[in-house]
């Protein structure tokens, strides 16, 4: 391992990323270009790890090819040496795939696809439609819902599992597999065979069907599992090499991403040496005849879907023949080394010609070099996570050092302005309030005064004089009848043709009295306006709370704050005061004629001043009470924008809270994520 990623010693660093992703579980965006390579490289190791040894890779081999092109003795030449450990046709011959592993229990499981993976493959079959049409996406529902059995059933399932002991039950079993589903594919997604043969180990060999047909969630479930294939192998029988049904399972079933990792088998490679051979003088024209012909055959209907245009031809039956002592060949054996020593005359396929055809040996160079690159791909993925985890850990320490001692700060920082702001905004408008009461208690001095001026100045009754002439035959009666209203002076005698009286008017008296009331009404009126100016009051609050409220730090609009400001102190109802002098008036009127003249004027002063007195009483009274009604709205308007600041503040206080809230569990976060980085918290 390259010594610049050395610093990660847990020997099951994976371990480290499950819990990782575990930890980071819906907060993937902390790390989010980090956790997608993660995400990546895991995605490669989980699909390629030995389940049995989590520090190993498995090989996958892929084979693809036709029912009966000899896949069976490929695989058997290729892993087990020629050994007949896979029986013919114990690869299935359904539509499912195939998975073949170790295992030291012998078994076969019927894999089904979990609720994610089915939706997994809706909405890729959604997609597929946006792409072919709505009818394609409704003719593979209608056929899924045509079915013999319910998917939802099927789906999330448990594997089902057949037991078996030796060959020929694993052979009844997967026959027994094939009547059971036969008629019903799509929950299915494998059919796994574990064989307890530790030539396995560290293998997985995967087939797909030898069929061909256009259903998308085989295809679907194909590129899936090949996509992490190492190698694979196209099995084709070298007498009928990439027939139409070989070309379409290339183009259909070969993954567009694993082209690359193709290599085309012609099998069977004996039986087209005997089948050619005698039209050619020796093996060596007849094999480069052959190999040519079907060389052309590749580059010209399947090197658009591989890359490697040379097929491998090989021969299983001559890669045993080779192998085996002929005193050990079996009947059909001896046939087939017969027809081939029959070919030409005095050649003999010795061990080395047979090794020749079977080359095997070629086939098994692709794998060894595959194995080179597995050897060091555990090595590779080991680094790029290590790689990975140590910029997540970095990245983490960044951002614990700029929470800890930028982002909380700042926040604390905030909190403390929010409160001194507060506390000046709530001052400064009490102290505005307070001085607008003051304003009224001296105002209120003022009027009383005022009022008490006219109390005296209106209460005195205007007293005139008139003058009359008095007929003079009548004299002397009438001297008699004016004796109560005539003053006389000094006994002087009376000029009874012309006579002076004093006299008042009730209706100046009434004037008087109405005039004190409406007075009250002009001074209070006066009063108000002296005290406040709804609008300078509205104007001077607002300058305070915008002085220390800035519209991008608080994020709230100040225009509402005006509104809400200028709708409190204009909802403040100024103080009136209504006196009913009606009843006094009428009293005036009941009690005294137009003219109060003689002895009616004193008793007209009397209740003049009484009444006054009253009404000024009344109206004392009355200012007393819509003044302390004013306070109390000036008070209730205080409130009310005090409340309204305090639930701005307050709203953005839990803004500032919630932010900590969350910084502090990123903190928590990031400082276990190092933990685990760093390796102090134990694998299980």
């Amino acid at each position: 391992m390259n010594t610049e990623f050395t610093k990660l010693s847990h020997e099951n660093i994976f371990y480290k990323v499950d819990k990782l992703r575990e930890e980071l579980s819906g907060l993937e965006s902390l790390f989010e270009t980090e956790m997608n390579k993660l995400s990546s490289v895991m995605e490669i190791y989980n699909n390629k790890k030995d389940d049995d040894d989590c520090e190993k890779i498995k090989l996958k081999i892929g084979i693809m090819g036709q029912v009966n092109s000899g896949k069976s003795s490929f695989l058997n030449a290729l892993i087990f040496n020629g050994e007949n450990v896979l029986p013919k046709d114990c690869i299935s011959k359904t539509k499912i795939i195939t998975k073949i592993n170790y295992s030291d229990t012998k078994r076969i499981e019927i894999e089904f696809y979990t609720k994610k993976e089915w939706k997994e493959i809706k909405n890729a079959l959604i997609k597929e439609g946006e792409i072919k049409g709505a009818k394609f996406v409704k003719e593979v529902f209608e056929f899924i819902n045509a079915s013999e059995y319910d998917v939802e059933k099927y789906i999330n399932r448990d594997n089902e599992i057949f037991n078996f002991q030796d060959y020929d039950e694993l052979l009844e079993k997967i026959k027994e597999c094939d009547d059971k589903y036969n008629n019903y594919r799509f929950p299915i997604k494998a059919m796994n065979i574990y064989v307890d043969d530790e030539r396995l180990k560290n293998i997985e060999v995967l087939d797909t069907p030898g069929v061909n047909d256009s259903n998308f969630v085989r295809k679907y479930t194909i590129d899936k599992c090949f996509k992490y294939v190492d190698i694979i192998f196209f099995i084709s029988q070298a007498a009928i090499f990439l027939d139409n049904l070989d070309v379409s399972l290339i183009s259909n079933q070969i993954p567009v991403e694993s082209a690359g990792n193709v290599f085309l088998v012609a099998s069977k490679y004996d039986n087209v040496i005997i089948d050619e051979g005698w039209k050619f003088k020796s093996l060596v024209e007849t094999d480069k005849y052959i190999k040519s012909r079907l060389t052309n055959r590749v580059r010209k209907y399947v090197l658009n879907y591989v890359s490697n245009s040379t097929p491998i031809f090989m021969s299983a039956m001559a890669n045993n023949l080779a192998l085996k002592k002929k005193d050990k060949y079996t009947d059909e054996e001896n046939y087939i080394i017969k027809q081939l020593n029959d070919l030409w005359d005095g050649f003999i396929f010795n061990k080395e010609k047979l090794m020749f055809i079977g080359n095997f040996e070629n086939v098994k160079n692709k794998i060894s070099d595959k194995l080179d690159v597995k050897e060091n791909l555990m090595v590779k993925l080991k680094e790029e996570v290590e790689r990975i985890l140590l910029d997540i850990e970095d990245k983490s320490k960044q951002k614990i050092y700029i929470i800890e001692n930028t982002d909380i700060k700042y926040i604390h920082l905030e909190q403390e302005k929010i409160k001194l702001k507060s506390q000046k905004i709530y001052k400064g408008i009490e102290e505005l309030i307070e001085k607008t009461k003051d304003s009224a208690v001296n105002k209120k001095k003022e009027m009383e005064k005022q009022l008490e001026f006219d109390f005296l100045t209106l209460s005195e009754i205007k007293v005139k004089k008139k003058t009359i002439r008095i007929e003079s035959e009548e004299s002397n009666d009438n001297i008699k009848w004016y004796e109560g209203l005539f003053k006389k002076a000094n006994n002087e005698q009376i000029d009874y043709n012309f006579v002076d009286y004093e006299y008042v008017e009730i209706d100046e008296v009434i004037n008087d009295i109405n005039s004190f009331d409406s007075n009250t009404d002009i001074y209070l009126k006066k009063m108000i306006s002296d005290i406040m100016n709804f609008n300078i009051l509205s104007e001077n609050i607002i300058k305070i709370i915008f002085e220390n409220l800035d519209e991008n730090n608080e994020k709230f609009k100040l225009n509402y704050v005006k509104k809400f400001v200028e709708s409190s102190i204009y909802s403040i109802k100024p103080p009136s005061i209504n006196i009913n002098v009606g009843e006094y008036v009428d009293i005036i009127k009941s009690k005294f004629s137009d003219e109060t003249t003689g002895e009616s004027i004193e008793i007209l002063k009397l209740h003049s001043k009484a009444i006054m007195k009253k009404i000024y009483n009344e109206i004392m009274e009355k200012v007393d009470s819509e003044l302390q009604l004013f306070m109390f709205e000036l008070d209730k308007s205080y409130i009310s924008i005090v409340k309204y600041i305090l639930e701005i503040m307050n709203n953005r206080i839990e803004s500032l809270k919630n932010e900590s809230y969350h910084l502090e569990r990123k903190l928590k976060y990031y400082k276990k994520i190092i933990s685990i980085i760093e390796g102090n918290i134990m694998e299980p």
